[in-house]
């Protein structure tokens, strides 16, 4: 069992948790709420998921650099970008427009630091 727990949409140490783990169940990619798919779960520890990163990360970030200059899928963004925003606007309204340069930078790493790993985790269909 690794030091760390999965709260408020990152991992903290167990000893500044403050609560469970959320269950996620429900996908939004386009506007409305959808169940997962029900899947065996796996278990891999914390420190395997980071040996596995830095061992895919230059591999990962040249695989999110190819799949984002498909047609395909540029045009699968658009729509499905369209589509998080309408969703989301009944409980975020128009926050991010109101973010500084730095924030806004901040978050664009993350979300594309997210969709590096998705490349360690198994193929992108």
């Amino acid at each position: 069992m690794t030091g760390w727990v999965w709260e408020n949409e990152k991992y903290v140490s167990k000893k500044d948790a403050t609560g469970p783990k959320p269950t996620l169940n429900v996908n939004i990619t386009d506007g409305e709420a959808e169940p997962l798919l029900e899947q065996e779960p796996v278990s891999i520890p914390l420190e395997t998921q980071l040996w596995m990163y830095e061992q895919m990360a230059e591999l990962s970030l040249d695989n999110l650099i190819d799949i984002l200059l498909l047609p395909e899928t540029r045009e699968e963004v658009v729509e499905m970008a369209k589509n998080r925003l309408a969703g989301g606007f009944p409980v975020y309204g128009c926050t991010m427009y109101n973010w500084d340069a730095k924030t806004r930078r901040r978050n664009l790493l993350e979300e594309l630091a997210d969709a590096s790993v998705y490349f360690t985790g198994g193929p992108i269909d």
